[in-house]
């Protein structure tokens, strides 16, 4: 469980998704985008459990699947 009290979202983007990172010609770090740490339009890209998995095997741990 999470303490949604202590949750916190960092760098929250306020510029409109997919506009940004699309207009390049508007903003000079949209190619950044790719591996920036911008959170709208990516909080849905992936389940959750690929996301734990990828950053187990990042780290160099072998995930255990049940």
């Amino acid at each position: 469980m999470l303490d949604v009290a202590n949750l916190y979202l960092w760098c929250w983007d306020a510029r409109p998704y997919p506009y940004f990172p699309a207009r390049s010609d508007v903003w000079g770090d949209a190619p950044n985008y790719q591996c920036g740490h911008w959170l709208n339009g990516r909080l849905g890209a992936v389940a959750l459990a690929d996301l734990v998995v990828g950053a187990l095997r990042e780290c160099g741990l072998h995930p255990v699947m049940m």
